[in-house]
């Protein structure tokens, strides 16, 4: 079953990465489309940024799946390894939102400010996930404190057993 996950798991990788990559691709095939057909280049050159940030967020969740599923394939074993997991992932999406929120405060800014309403609600969004994040790490820090030595202890009674 183990070598079934892992292959799941690498193919979903390689499948988002080969997301990003198309991503990577298009950002500036679409900037020297629009130069080409006349369209305005600020408004192009943002349409392209944003191809470009979503690509760098979704290789970043590929690369974690990646890293956490199939390189890593076991279960966490303390607090702390625990924590540094969660922590990478959510803060890849926190800067997947306030980038994209960047490149939407942008184009709302070339159009109508009637439309700021998505950006500030991404800015806010992500500034509540980084709080959030904050919050989860002083708590899971302080668990940590305490759980620490007897994770520590089970570890090498574990170690001593395979010895």
């Amino acid at each position: 079953m183990s070598k079934l996950t892992n292959a799941f798991y690498t193919a979903v990788s390689l499948v988002l990465m080969g997301f990003a990559a198309a991503l990577v691709a298009i950002g500036p095939i679409s900037l020297i489309h629009a130069l080409l057909t006349g369209r305005p280049f600020v408004t192009a050159m943002v349409n392209s940024l944003g191809y470009l940030i979503l690509s760098l967020a979704v290789f970043d969740v590929a690369r974690y799946v990646f890293d956490e599923e199939v390189t890593r394939g076991r279960e966490m074993r303390n607090a702390a390894e625990t924590r540094r997991s969660i922590t990478k992932f959510i803060t890849v999406i926190i800067i997947a939102v306030l980038m994209d929120a960047l490149v939407a405060l942008s184009k709302a800014g070339q159009a109508d400010l009637n439309q700021l309403v998505y950006p500030v609600v991404l800015v806010a969004g992500g500034g509540g996930l980084l709080l959030i994040l904050g919050i989860y790490q002083r708590l899971s820090a302080t668990v940590e404190e305490k759980v620490g030595a007897s994770d520590e202890a089970d570890e090498a009674a574990k170690a001593a057993e395979q010895a």
